[in-house]
This record gives C-alpha cells, sequence and structure tokens, in this order.
C-alpha cells in the first residue's frame, strides 16, 4: 500500500512527464553519442512503438533492442544483456564521438 507521500510523488511524476517529454524531443536532434535503447518486449509500463522505437527513429544513428520475455526493469531482469548491449556499442563507437566538452 502506498504511503500519501508516495501517491502524492507519484501522482506529480505523472503530471509532469508529457510536458517534460515534450520539452526534451526538441533537443534530441542535438544529441552527438551513440544510442542504444534496449526494451522489453513485454513491458506493461511503457509502450514499445509509441515510446521505444518512436525515439528510436527519431535518434539518427540509434540503435533498437528488444529483449523478448521481459517487462520494464530491464537492467534489473537482464543485467549481462544490458551490460553487454553497452559495451558492444562502446567497440564499434571507438573514440570517434564527441561529447563537445573541453
Amino acid at each position: 500500500m502506498l504511503r500519501l507521500l508516495q501517491l502524492r510523488a507519484a501522482v506529480e511524476d505523472a503530471a509532469l512527464m508529457t510536458p517534460s517529454v515534450v520539452e526534451l524531443e526538441r533537443h534530441y536532434r542535438k544529441l552527438k553519442v551513440p544510442v542504444t535503447i534496449i526494451r522489453g518486449a513485454d513491458d506493461q509500463i511503457a509502450d514499445v512503438g509509441l515510446q521505444s522505437e518512436r525515439l528510436h527513429h527519431k535518434l539518427a544513428g540509434s540503435e533498437f533492442i528488444l529483449l523478448p520475455g521481459l517487462g520494464h526493469m530491464v537492467h534489473h531482469r537482464a543485467p549481462d544483456a544490458v551490460a553487454t548491449a553497452i559495451d558492444d556499442r562502446g567497440q564499434r563507437s571507438g573514440p570517434a564521438w564527441d561529447l563537445g566538452v573541453g
């Protein structure tokens, strides 16, 4: 059972999520780092097509990995698959990308 403060925080998060997403979407094209999106195919919280696949199509050069049999918390249920995807992307990207820092 949720406590009143937990429930209030959850409602505030949900209310702010949509405006935040709209604002962040304007900045997607500015990303200059390699992006890999890793999702669970059986996610019951976030819609794969409306969110992850859509984001993948908006981010040029992004990679999309859909893990069957997993839900929302992929990094908890399949940490090795997530670490491997990060390592693989880093190996393929190498030092060629620039964060624009410095």
